[in-house]
Formats: structure tokens, C-alpha cells, sequence
């Protein structure tokens, strides 16, 4: 009976969580990023970064339990929360996180040249793209196909879901091609440069046919206008990754042995492609900021809350890395001002998160 009741315990708690959830793990994998790169550092800030990066990769765990659970408990669940445009979009989630947390292990990890956990990564590195690229065919294929099609006057940035893990493609490939050999290093800065590419134009593609939305049907509803803030996160991984890239050119191998200046060319041209970047990012930003704030008293908690963070996270570091590259202690000091704000939002909507689930109110 002990069995029976355990069993049917953890089936009702786990028809909670959605693909939905795993936008958690992602903001506080954000946290987690930009506390590494946080550029004026005291001394416990690296700790309180692993910390917070492994209460990510723990929320992570959790979910993946609770999901998997009802995968198999919960009959047909699987094939029908792809067939709903909400759940279709929110499952780029869960590989989202998954990449996140590659490159946060990589960062907090530092594995040294030819060590087992830097081969490990360069393995991971490809699984993640090709599976990031297969998503974005396949979750697509099946919004365009479903029988609940998304509408237009619903539009947000969660329309971008599907490419995400492929735009940051591009980030991570310029973090793990540090501390590697160059033979290995070379193919995966091309690769991240390659589907970097492919995921910034097709996310410009559907910011047209938001901001047409916007134009034709008014702002979005305040309960989702947190999504709004989505929009930031391609153009602020471009700029991420078009810095880093470019910084991380194996100058003595291959083509660029043989073309010296190219790779000092192409580091200058990044820097500026970076901040043109950066300059949409911002808009993109304060857009989604002023219609936030215009329904912030209207805007019940949900666990788009979260899209407050994680995107935003990508623009601070974006923000880090063109300070850095110009060598300016005022973007700088910015950017630190940035980190500040991300960590006390997140805490703030964590807090708004416990409150909700302590009151018994249902997310999804």
C-alpha cells in the first residue's frame, strides 16, 4: 500500500511540470554565466557563481525526473504536448538549458588542453548542434502542421523558441574552443560561426513578423508580455559570439597560418558588428521594458516571469564583452550595474515563484 500511495504521490505532483518549467533552469544558468564574467570581481564571487550554477543544474535534474516520470506514467502525454503551440515552443527549453549548462560547466571548469573533460566537450559540442538543428526542422514541422496553428494576434518572441538552441550554437562554440588544440578548435569555431548564421537570420525573419504584429494588433495581452523580452536574446548571442569567435582564431593553423591578418581583421570588424548588434538588443529591450512596466500592476505571476532573466543575461555579458574588447572602464562599471539588476530580478521572481506554489495556484 506504502507503494501504491509513494507511486500515486509522485504522479500527481509531476503533472505540474511542463516543458514549460524548464525556462527556470535557464534564467538561473543566465545568473550563473554573468556571475563568471562579471569583469570587477571580489573574492567569494567565483564561489557563489559554481553555487548558483549547481542550484541550476539541480533544478535542471528535478524537472527531467518530473517530466520523464510523466512521459512514461502518463499515457500519450508526450505526443500531445507537442501538439500544443504553447508546449511545442517551450520544449527548445530543455535543450536550451542543456547547452547553458555545457557552457557553464566549461567556464567554471576550466579544463586544461588534451584533458579528458575538454575531449568530453568537443564531443558534447557536436551532439548539441546537431541536435539543436534537428529541433528547430522538427518543432517547426510540427507548429506548422498541428492542429491548433499558432495565430498571428497571439504573436510573441516565443515564436523565436525553436532556433534559440541553434543561436547559441555560436557562444558555445567560442567557449570551448578555448584551452583545445587547434585542429579541434579551428572546426568548431566554423561550426558555431555556421549555425550562428543560420539562427540570428531566421530569428530577424520572425522579429519582422513580430514587430508587423505589433503594428496591426497592439501590444500583446500582459499576461504575456514578458515573453516580450525574448527578442533580446538573438541579436545579444550574435554580438556574444561574433567577439568571442573572432578572439579565439587559431592564428598559427591552417587557413589563417597562411593569411596572418586575417584573423587581426576579423577581431576589429567583430568588435563593431558586436555593438551593432548590441544597439537592436537595447531596443529590443526597452521596448519590452516600457510595455512590462505600462502592466506590471495587471501582470499575475507565470513562469514567463522568467523571460525577464535569461535573456537579459545574454545582454549583460554582450555588454562585458564589448567593454572589454574597447578597453572602457565606463561600459564596464555598466555592465556591472547590469549584473546587479539581472540577480536582483531573478531573485525577486524566484521569490515570486515560491510565493505562488505556497499558495497553491497552478502554473504551466
Amino acid at each position: 500500500m506504502a507503494e501504491v500511495k509513494l507511486y500515486r504521490q509522485i504522479s500527481r505532483h509531476s503533472q505540474k511540470f511542463t516543458w514549460s518549467w524548464y525556462i527556470m533552469p535557464l534564467a538561473t544558468l543566465g545568473v550563473a554565466l554573468i556571475l563568471d564574467n562579471e569583469p570587477h570581481r571580489f573574492h567569494a564571487l567565483t564561489t557563489i557563481g559554481k553555487v548558483v550554477y549547481l542550484f541550476a543544474i539541480t533544478q535542471f535534474v528535478i524537472l527531467t525526473c518530473f517530466v520523464t516520470w510523466r512521459i512514461f506514467t502518463e499515457t500519450g502525454w508526450f505526443r500531445r504536448s507537442l501538439s500544443r503551440p504553447s508546449e511545442a515552443l517551450s520544449f527548445a527549453t530543455t535543450w536550451l538549458s542543456f547547452g547553458n549548462i555545457l557552457a557553464g560547466g566549461h567556464s567554471y571548469a576550466q579544463p586544461r588542453e588534451g584533458s579528458h573533460l575538454a575531449n568530453a566537450m568537443i564531443v558534447f559540442f557536436w551532439i548539441y548542434v546537431a541536435i539543436a538543428y534537428l529541433l528547430s526542422i522538427v518543432l517547426n514541422v510540427l507548429l506548422y502542421t498541428g492542429e491548433d496553428h499558432l495565430m498571428l494576434p497571439n504573436m510573441t518572441p516565443a515564436w523565436m523558441l525553436p532556433i534559440f538552441p541553434v543561436i547559441l550554437s555560436g557562444t558555445i562554440a567560442s567557449i570551448i574552443s578555448t584551452n583545445i588544440e587547434p585542429v579541434h578548435a579551428l572546426p568548431i569555431l566554423i561550426g558555431g560561426l555556421t549555425f550562428q548564421g543560420l539562427g540570428t537570420l531566421i530569428s530577424l525573419l520572425v522579429t519582422a513578423i513580430y514587430l508587423h504584429r505589433l503594428f496591426r494588433s497592439g501590444l500583446p495581452d500582459p499576461g504575456v508580455r514578458p515573453a516580450m523580452f525574448l527578442a533580446v536574446g538573438p541579436p545579444a548571442s550574435t554580438a556574444i559570439a561574433m567577439i568571442r569567435l573572432a578572439d579565439n582564431i587559431p592564428t598559427s593553423y591552417s587557413y589563417f597560418s597562411t593569411h596572418p591578418n586575417s584573423a587581426y581583421i576579423l577581431q576589429v570588424l567583430s568588435v563593431f558588428i558586436a555593438i551593432f548588434f548590441w544597439a537592436y538588443a537595447f531596443w529590443m529591450f526597452s521596448l519590452a521594458l516600457l510595455c512590462c512596466l505600462m502592466s506590471f500592476p495587471r501582470l499575475p505571476f507565470h513562469l514567463s516571469w522568467y523571460s525577464f532573466v535569461f535573456p537579459n543575461c545574454g545582454f549583460t555579458i554582450a555588454t562585458i564583452d564589448i567593454g572589454r574588447a574597447l578597453d572602457s572602464d565606463a561600459i564596464l562599471w555598466v555592465a556591472t550595474a547590469m549584473t546587479l539588476v539581472n540577480v536582483v530580478v531573478w531573485l525577486f521572481v524566484m521569490g515570486a515563484h515560491l510565493r505562488t506554489a505556497w499558495l497553491g495556484r497552478t502554473l504551466s
